[in-house]
């Protein structure tokens, strides 16, 4: 087999690079996807390990790509490569069945919605809290907490910690998981909702169901790191609140709620600038000329 180009789908393979390059010798390009997250919390000595070998097999790549410019920036460094060899191509959704948003009677629950891993690092807890004081706030039309994603074995016993407070607590009743839905379904769900949130912990490196949201006319509230600020520059649709803390995203969704036709506006300019500059289309035409430049390099290099 020949390839003209050899695509890993993140830095963990980069030990591929060198025999792939041995072998048959096309550019390998490397995507990258979030993998710090899981390097970080690796323990020592296996950490050390690790970095280092990340960056002495990183050399092996001709390129890579990221999502957004703060995840290549970061990469970049964390790799110790040079910039101009990772390359910031944005996502590229599949926006069949995007785009409208459900029409709900005036008087229906106002719906705060959360899709992703139920997990810590993701900051459903964050969420949570920030709902339990909108509650205590006047003026506020009435609201439920919709959530949505995988939910994995190791997490469990955080969700269960949920429910137990939401129970409890002051979002009894207003709070509703949905499970891990289908594409269909997840479309459904982010359909119904008024306004969006992924409060990470950690700065996000690909923000795809803040997208998909946006997709569908849903304003979004989102932390101020990661790849988050670029989405906001990118479509404006929606606010920014301070990372870690729940009082600024009770403030910012209070913002939301409050102002039905600013939310009308943030969502349409979001849907519209995703279906514009965030679909599948041009993501393959970007990544498709990367492969192409690649290869004339390299034809260019053989040659000389």
């Amino acid at each position: 087999m020949k390839p003209d180009v050899v695509h890993l789908s993140n830095s963990m393979m980069l030990g591929l690079a060198r025999m792939i390059a041995e072998r048959c010798g096309p550019p390998v390009v490397c995507s990258l996807s979030g993998e710090d997250i899981f390097l970080e919390k690796l323990a020592s000595p296996h950490y050390e390990q690790a970095r280092e070998l990340l960056r002495e097999r990183a050399v092996d790549a001709q390129a890579f790509v990221a999502l957004n410019n703060y995840f290549a920036n970061y990469m970049s460094e964390y790799l110790d490569v040079p910039r101009d060899r990772v390359h910031a191509i944005p996502h590229g959704l599949n926006l069949a069945g995007h785009g409208k948003l459900q029409e709900k009677p005036s008087d229906a629950p106002r719906r705060i919605g959360y899709l992703a891993r139920i997990c810590a690092d993701k900051g459903l807890h964050l969420l949570v809290e920030a709902c339990e004081l909108l509650v205590e706030r006047p003026g506020l039309p009435r609201f439920e907490l919709h959530a949505a994603g995988y939910l994995g074995t190791g997490d469990r016993a955080y969700f269960q910690e949920i429910e137990f407070r939401v129970r409890r607590g002051k979002l009894a009743g207003k709070f509703h998981y949905h499970g891990e839905p289908s594409r269909a379904e997840k479309i459904a769900f982010l359909q119904t909702l008024d306004v969006f949130s992924t409060p990470t912990i950690y700065p996000e490196s690909k923000g795809l169901p803040a997208l998909e949201a946006l997709a569908n006319g849903v304003p979004v509230v989102l932390p101020h790191h990661g790849s988050f600020p670029e989405i906001i520059a990118a479509t404006e649709g929606g606010l920014l609140f301070e990372p870690h803390n729940p009082q600024d995203l009770t403030e910012k969704l209070a913002a939301v709620l409050q102002n039905p036709t600013a939310a009308l506006e943030w969502g349409e300019k979001g849907r519209l600038a995703v279906h514009r500059e965030f679909h599948a289309e041009k993501m393959a035409n970007q990544t498709k000329r990367l492969y192409d430049q690649l290869i004339l390099s390299t034809s260019r290099s053989k040659s000389s």
